[in-house]
């Protein structure tokens, strides 16, 4: 029988902030090129003002984080049943992209209910259309970044 190499604990996380922070670029870019190319960088200013540079600096320092602890335990997961690396990986990213946009959404209700205050349909403004929008916008970013989180996973557990 063949010995698999042993996992390094930190192997999961590393590979999983890798995948987070590429991915991350990567849309960067693809959205900042579209904006150019088509003529409506003032369009996408407005909507960075509008969603706030505070509110996009602590989505990305979230996800860093979320994705360092989740892709610990994912990577213990992969190394162990390899044949379930895409279901594991694309869980993970899911996970990722949830708890960071709930992270950012109450830092942005508390700061609001302390500035402005709460209008009647917060739950609806802070939590379910940021969610909503996240979950939609990161399908294709959580596929591509899990693929490449679980074939680095299961190279590296030799499997």
């Amino acid at each position: 029988m063949s010995e698999n190499k042993i996992l390094q604990p930190s192997a999961g996380s590393r590979c999983a902030v890798q995948a987070t922070i590429s991915s991350e670029l990567v849309m960067a870019f693809l959205v900042f090129s579209f904006a150019a190319s088509s003529g409506v960088v003032g369009y996408l200013r407005q909507a960075l003002q509008l969603i706030g540079y505070v509110n996009i600096v602590s989505f990305v320092i979230t996800s860093v984080i979320f994705a360092y602890l989740l892709g610990r335990k994912a990577g213990i997961v992969i190394h162990q049943n390899a044949r379930s690396l895409f279901y594991i990986s694309y869980k993970t990213g899911l996970l990722v992209i949830i708890y960071s946009t709930l992270a950012t959404s109450l830092l942005a209700c508390i700061i609001a209910a302390i500035t402005t205050g709460l209008p009647a349909n917060w739950f609806m403004l802070y939590i379910t259309k940021p969610l909503a929008w996240m979950l939609c916008l990161s399908c294709l970013p959580i596929i591509l970044a899990g693929s490449w989180y679980g074939f680095t996973m299961a190279k590296s557990a030799g499997e």
